[in-house]
Protein backbone atom coordinates (compact mmCIF):
# COMPACT_ATOMS: atom_id res chain seq x y z
CA UNK A 1 0.00 0.00 0.00
CA UNK A 2 2.83 2.47 1.01
CA UNK A 3 4.51 2.39 -2.20
CA UNK A 4 1.94 2.79 -4.69
CA UNK A 5 1.23 5.96 -1.78
CA UNK A 6 4.81 6.66 -2.43
CA UNK A 7 5.28 6.96 -6.09
CA UNK A 8 1.90 8.65 -6.25
CA UNK A 9 3.54 11.27 -3.81
CA UNK A 10 6.45 11.45 -5.34
CA UNK A 11 4.69 12.30 -9.00
CA UNK A 12 2.61 15.19 -7.62
CA UNK A 13 4.92 16.42 -4.50
CA UNK A 14 6.25 19.69 -7.04
CA UNK A 15 3.22 20.30 -7.82
CA UNK A 16 1.22 19.85 -4.90
CA UNK A 17 3.30 22.60 -3.26
CA UNK A 18 2.48 24.59 -6.01
CA UNK A 19 6.13 26.41 -5.63
CA UNK A 20 9.18 25.12 -6.92
CA UNK A 21 11.21 26.61 -3.91
CA UNK A 22 9.41 24.37 -1.13
CA UNK A 23 10.96 21.12 -2.85
CA UNK A 24 14.48 23.55 -3.52
CA UNK A 25 13.82 24.33 0.58
CA UNK A 26 13.98 20.48 1.80
CA UNK A 27 17.74 19.95 1.82
CA UNK A 28 18.07 23.56 3.41
CA UNK A 29 15.66 22.37 6.24
CA UNK A 30 17.46 18.83 6.62
CA UNK A 31 20.69 20.69 7.03
CA UNK A 32 19.51 22.78 10.35
CA UNK A 33 20.49 21.56 13.36
CA UNK A 34 18.08 21.89 16.06
CA UNK A 35 15.26 19.68 14.99
CA UNK A 36 13.18 22.96 16.25
CA UNK A 37 14.85 24.96 13.55
CA UNK A 38 13.23 22.63 10.89
CA UNK A 39 10.38 22.97 12.28
CA UNK A 40 10.00 26.21 12.07
CA UNK A 41 11.26 26.33 8.66
CA UNK A 42 9.40 23.86 7.06
CA UNK A 43 6.20 25.60 8.64
CA UNK A 44 7.18 29.12 7.45
CA UNK A 45 6.99 27.48 3.88
CA UNK A 46 2.60 27.62 4.19
CA UNK A 47 2.32 30.71 5.77
CA UNK A 48 -0.55 32.21 4.46
CA UNK A 49 -2.20 28.85 3.35
CA UNK A 50 -5.99 28.88 3.54
CA UNK A 51 -7.29 27.21 6.74
CA UNK A 52 -9.50 24.15 6.13
CA UNK A 53 -11.00 22.04 9.34
CA UNK A 54 -10.15 18.17 8.97
CA UNK A 55 -8.64 18.53 5.47
CA UNK A 56 -7.05 15.08 5.96
CA UNK A 57 -8.20 11.42 5.74
CA UNK A 58 -7.68 7.97 5.27
CA UNK A 59 -8.24 8.52 0.94
CA UNK A 60 -11.11 6.30 1.21
CA UNK A 61 -14.47 6.31 3.25
CA UNK A 62 -15.32 7.02 6.31
CA UNK A 63 -12.77 9.82 5.56
CA UNK A 64 -12.07 10.07 2.34
CA UNK A 65 -9.78 13.46 2.22
CA UNK A 66 -5.84 12.78 0.81
CA UNK A 67 -3.38 11.14 3.48
CA UNK A 68 -1.16 14.63 2.40
CA UNK A 69 -1.68 18.39 1.04
CA UNK A 70 0.01 21.07 1.02
CA UNK A 71 -2.68 23.70 -0.22
CA UNK A 72 -4.68 24.08 3.12
CA UNK A 73 -3.85 23.17 6.80
CA UNK A 74 -5.82 23.04 10.08
CA UNK A 75 -4.32 23.68 13.43
CA UNK A 76 -3.28 19.50 13.74
CA UNK A 77 -2.26 19.38 10.07
CA UNK A 78 0.37 22.40 10.48
CA UNK A 79 1.79 21.07 13.22
CA UNK A 80 1.83 17.26 11.45
CA UNK A 81 3.33 18.47 8.12
CA UNK A 82 6.01 20.55 9.62
CA UNK A 83 7.09 17.88 11.51
CA UNK A 84 7.21 15.24 8.75
CA UNK A 85 9.06 17.83 6.58
CA UNK A 86 11.54 18.39 9.03
CA UNK A 87 12.55 14.78 9.69
CA UNK A 88 11.94 13.45 6.22
CA UNK A 89 15.34 11.67 4.85
CA UNK A 90 13.83 12.29 1.41
CA UNK A 91 10.95 13.92 -0.44
CA UNK A 92 9.31 10.31 -0.94
CA UNK A 93 9.51 9.22 2.38
CA UNK A 94 7.57 12.48 3.54
CA UNK A 95 4.33 10.63 3.38
CA UNK A 96 5.56 7.24 5.63
CA UNK A 97 6.78 10.25 7.79
CA UNK A 98 3.43 11.76 7.87
CA UNK A 99 1.40 8.78 8.74
CA UNK A 100 3.84 7.62 11.40
CA UNK A 101 2.65 10.82 13.13
CA UNK A 102 -0.85 10.64 12.35
CA UNK A 103 -1.45 7.63 13.41
CA UNK A 104 -0.42 5.10 16.39
CA UNK A 105 0.46 2.23 14.12
CA UNK A 106 2.01 4.57 10.89
CA UNK A 107 -0.65 2.31 9.08
CA UNK A 108 -3.72 4.74 7.80
CA UNK A 109 -6.59 4.09 9.34
CA UNK A 110 -9.48 6.28 10.55
CA UNK A 111 -9.73 4.16 14.09
CA UNK A 112 -5.97 4.26 14.16
CA UNK A 113 -5.33 7.88 14.24
CA UNK A 114 -4.10 9.96 16.83
CA UNK A 115 -7.38 11.65 17.35
CA UNK A 116 -7.29 13.40 20.86
CA UNK A 117 -4.87 15.19 21.59
CA UNK A 118 -3.67 14.50 24.93
CA UNK A 119 -4.78 11.20 25.27
CA UNK A 120 -3.36 10.06 21.43
CA UNK A 121 -1.40 12.71 19.82
CA UNK A 122 0.86 13.44 22.45
CA UNK A 123 1.83 10.00 24.34
CA UNK A 124 1.80 8.17 20.72
CA UNK A 125 4.56 10.87 19.12
CA UNK A 126 6.53 11.27 22.47
CA UNK A 127 6.76 7.48 22.07
CA UNK A 128 8.46 7.58 18.89
CA UNK A 129 10.77 10.70 19.39
CA UNK A 130 9.21 13.15 17.80
CA UNK A 131 8.48 15.34 20.56
CA UNK A 132 9.65 16.02 24.49
CA UNK A 133 7.68 17.85 26.69
CA UNK A 134 8.93 21.25 27.87
CA UNK A 135 8.80 21.32 31.79
CA UNK A 136 8.89 25.52 32.55
CA UNK A 137 8.80 27.13 36.13
CA UNK A 138 5.09 27.41 37.21
CA UNK A 139 4.10 24.36 35.53
CA UNK A 140 0.77 22.94 36.57
CA UNK A 141 -0.63 19.06 35.63
CA UNK A 142 -3.84 19.79 33.42
CA UNK A 143 -5.52 16.34 33.54
CA UNK A 144 -8.36 14.83 31.83
CA UNK A 145 -10.07 11.93 32.18
CA UNK A 146 -11.20 9.46 29.09
CA UNK A 147 -13.74 7.12 30.24
CA UNK A 148 -17.27 5.44 29.27
CA UNK A 149 -18.77 9.15 29.82
CA UNK A 150 -16.84 10.61 27.80
CA UNK A 151 -17.36 8.14 24.81
CA UNK A 152 -21.34 8.78 25.56
CA UNK A 153 -20.37 12.80 25.52
CA UNK A 154 -19.37 12.78 22.41
CA UNK A 155 -16.66 10.34 21.50
CA UNK A 156 -18.30 7.78 20.07
CA UNK A 157 -18.52 10.39 16.68
CA UNK A 158 -15.77 12.10 15.36
CA UNK A 159 -17.09 14.48 12.74
CA UNK A 160 -20.01 12.54 12.24
CA UNK A 161 -17.67 9.63 11.89
CA UNK A 162 -18.41 6.43 13.76
CA UNK A 163 -14.98 5.64 16.05
CA UNK A 164 -15.54 1.69 17.39
CA UNK A 165 -15.14 1.24 21.12
CA UNK A 166 -11.61 -0.86 20.79
CA UNK A 167 -10.15 2.50 19.11
CA UNK A 168 -11.48 4.69 21.59
CA UNK A 169 -8.46 5.82 24.56
CA UNK A 170 -9.40 5.28 28.18
CA UNK A 171 -7.68 6.08 31.51
CA UNK A 172 -6.15 9.55 33.00
CA UNK A 173 -3.84 11.52 30.91
CA UNK A 174 -2.14 15.02 31.38
CA UNK A 175 0.05 17.68 29.84
CA UNK A 176 2.35 19.95 31.95
CA UNK A 177 0.15 23.74 31.67
CA UNK A 178 2.03 27.12 31.84
CA UNK A 179 -1.32 29.12 33.45
CA UNK A 180 -2.52 31.59 31.15
CA UNK A 181 -1.33 34.87 33.31
CA UNK A 182 2.42 33.35 33.41
CA UNK A 183 2.72 32.46 30.06
CA UNK A 184 4.22 35.18 28.06
CA UNK A 185 7.37 34.31 29.82
CA UNK A 186 7.20 30.70 28.97
CA UNK A 187 6.66 31.79 25.18
CA UNK A 188 9.89 34.02 25.32
CA UNK A 189 12.05 31.55 26.61
CA UNK A 190 11.42 28.35 24.43
CA UNK A 191 12.96 27.44 21.65
CA UNK A 192 11.80 28.42 18.27
CA UNK A 193 10.04 25.38 16.68
CA UNK A 194 8.52 24.32 19.81
CA UNK A 195 4.65 23.01 19.78
CA UNK A 196 1.97 24.81 21.72
CA UNK A 197 -1.06 22.77 23.03
CA UNK A 198 -3.80 25.33 24.33
CA UNK A 199 -5.54 23.93 27.23
CA UNK A 200 -8.80 24.46 28.22
CA UNK A 201 -10.89 24.21 31.64
CA UNK A 202 -11.70 21.07 31.97
CA UNK A 203 -15.71 20.82 30.92
CA UNK A 204 -17.36 17.48 31.30
CA UNK A 205 -19.86 17.96 28.70
CA UNK A 206 -16.54 18.24 26.51
CA UNK A 207 -14.61 15.37 25.59
CA UNK A 208 -11.04 17.07 25.23
CA UNK A 209 -8.51 19.78 26.97
CA UNK A 210 -6.30 20.56 24.33
CA UNK A 211 -8.68 22.64 21.32
CA UNK A 212 -5.12 24.04 19.41
CA UNK A 213 -2.04 23.05 18.29
CA UNK A 214 0.74 26.20 17.22
CA UNK A 215 4.47 26.75 17.10
CA UNK A 216 5.82 29.04 18.53
CA UNK A 217 8.70 30.65 16.68
CA UNK A 218 11.34 33.56 16.49
CA UNK A 219 11.53 35.76 13.22
CA UNK A 220 13.91 38.92 13.08
CA UNK A 221 14.23 38.80 16.83
CA UNK A 222 10.69 38.83 17.37
CA UNK A 223 8.41 35.72 19.11
CA UNK A 224 5.62 34.90 17.36
CA UNK A 225 2.53 31.87 17.32
CA UNK A 226 2.29 30.29 13.90
CA UNK A 227 -0.71 28.71 13.35
CA UNK A 228 -3.53 27.46 11.23
CA UNK A 229 -6.36 29.79 12.53
CA UNK A 230 -10.16 29.41 11.94
CA UNK A 231 -10.86 33.20 12.68
CA UNK A 232 -8.18 34.05 10.42
CA UNK A 233 -9.18 31.76 7.90
CA UNK A 234 -5.45 31.15 7.21
CA UNK A 235 -1.92 30.25 8.59
CA UNK A 236 -0.72 33.62 10.51
CA UNK A 237 2.13 34.74 12.32
CA UNK A 238 0.59 36.37 15.76
CA UNK A 239 2.61 38.15 18.39
CA UNK A 240 2.65 36.78 21.45
CA UNK A 241 0.65 39.36 23.45
CA UNK A 242 -1.37 39.12 20.62
CA UNK A 243 -1.81 35.22 20.86
CA UNK A 244 -2.22 35.33 24.88
CA UNK A 245 -4.99 38.55 24.13
CA UNK A 246 -7.20 36.46 22.09
CA UNK A 247 -7.09 33.13 23.59
CA UNK A 248 -7.85 35.54 27.38
CA UNK A 249 -11.10 36.65 25.42
CA UNK A 250 -12.51 32.87 25.06
CA UNK A 251 -15.39 32.89 27.55
CA UNK A 252 -17.76 30.55 26.73
CA UNK A 253 -15.06 27.34 27.18
CA UNK A 254 -12.02 29.46 28.78
CA UNK A 255 -8.22 28.72 28.14
CA UNK A 256 -6.16 27.69 31.17
CA UNK A 257 -2.91 27.73 29.46
CA UNK A 258 -0.52 26.59 27.53
CA UNK A 259 1.81 23.10 27.30
CA UNK A 260 4.61 22.84 25.47
CA UNK A 261 6.68 19.89 23.50
CA UNK A 262 9.90 20.72 21.73
CA UNK A 263 10.36 18.73 18.56
CA UNK A 264 13.29 16.20 18.71
CA UNK A 265 15.48 14.78 15.81
CA UNK A 266 13.61 11.71 15.05
CA UNK A 267 15.47 11.06 11.60
CA UNK A 268 17.21 7.80 12.75
CA UNK A 269 13.37 6.45 13.05
CA UNK A 270 12.36 8.07 9.84
CA UNK A 271 15.16 6.46 7.97
CA UNK A 272 14.17 3.03 9.27
CA UNK A 273 10.72 3.71 7.59
CA UNK A 274 12.10 4.46 4.40
CA UNK A 275 13.92 1.12 4.32
CA UNK A 276 11.33 -0.69 5.13
CA UNK A 277 9.47 0.97 2.53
Amino acid sequence: MFASLVATFAATFAAALTAPQVNAALPRIAALPRPGDRVAAASELFLGAPYTLGPLGEGAPPSPGPLIRFDTFDCVTIVETSLALANAPTSAAVLSVMSDIRYKSGTPRFGDRNHYTEAQWIPSNVKKGYLKPLFLPGMTPARRVFDHGTWERGGKNLGGIPLSEADYPNGTFAVAMVPLDESKAAFERVPSGTVVLIVRRDDPDKVTRVSHLAIAVERDGRRYVRNASSKYQKVVDETVDEFIARNRSMKSWPVEGFAFYAPQDARARTRQLARVE
